[in-house]
């Protein structure tokens, strides 16, 4: 789609949270802006894990942003330093124009980039029948404390005697140690078989967007882990690993 020119106001910490969290799971990126929001869906390299980042509001006129590099653009933004960017949306570049800081950002052209397989449509059809609630604070700690097995990027999330149960290792490999830990400040369902997930996977998520992280697990093993601040949204799928 050729971008004949528009404005575009937004909220600069938002903005950048929203492009930041999509730099993490891949660089590159095709972003679209509507009357509806703005969104995104990226995957990582691997296909293992995918992003639907929005932002909800009335945006105008419908453009498309090609991002050659995204995590180039946040750096942009931050340089910037305002509370509020407005931003020139051309045919082939974003511009700024700020009393004291300025940047244009070239886009790449139509069809040099290609937008992940999965759509919203499939993601909004997914059903899901467990779910719990976690704390992201108690996250980002679990993450930590297992690094301590650097043999290992596995985490099973299990339930056992109304427990949540995070464990670090390998069940697919002999003679691996191993890290659990109980986890009570949850909200949610037992679960019926573990989740297995991959804390590179986990460590690609912006868990420092809000204060709890939605997970939601259907029968085929698919995840969907989802961040919410104001109209700032973050849905992350991904599915169980094997054993």
């Amino acid at each position: 789609m050729s971008n004949k020119g528009k404005s575009l106001k937004l909220e600069s910490e938002q903005f950048n949270q929203f492009i930041s969290s999509i730099s993490k799971v891949n660089d590159q990126a095709i972003i679209t802006i509507s009357d509806e929001g703005i969104s995104s869906i990226v995957a990582s390299d691997d296909r293992a894990l995918f992003l639907w980042a929005s932002i909800e509001g009335s945006f105008g006129d419908e453009a498309v942003l090609n991002l050659s590099s995204v995590q180039k653009l946040a750096d942009l933004i931050k340089i910037a330093n305002a509370k509020e960017l407005d931003l020139e949306i051309k045919t082939n570049q974003i511009q700024y124009r700020g009393d004291s800081v300025k940047f244009d950002y070239h886009l790449l052209d139509d069809g040099i980039l290609t937008a992940p397989k999965l759509t919203t449509k499939k993601i909004k059809s997914l059903e899901y029948e467990q779910e719990f609630t976690l704390p992201a604070k108690t996250i980002k700690q679990l993450l930590k404390d297992g690094c301590v097995l650097k043999d290992s990027n596995k985490v099973y999330i299990t339930t056992e005697d109304e427990m949540l149960k995070w464990t670090f290792g390998d069940k697919s490999q002999s003679n691996l140690d191993s890290l659990s830990f109980d986890v009570d400040n949850y909200t949610g369902e037992d679960l019926d078989s573990p989740f297995i997930i991959s804390t590179d996977n986990l460590r690609l998520m912006n868990l420092g967007l809000s204060e709890e992280v939605k997970f939601e697990i259907n029968k085929l093993g698919i995840g969907k882990i989802s961040f919410t601040n104001g109209d700032l949204k973050l849905i992350y799928i991904v599915s169980s690993l094997t054993n």
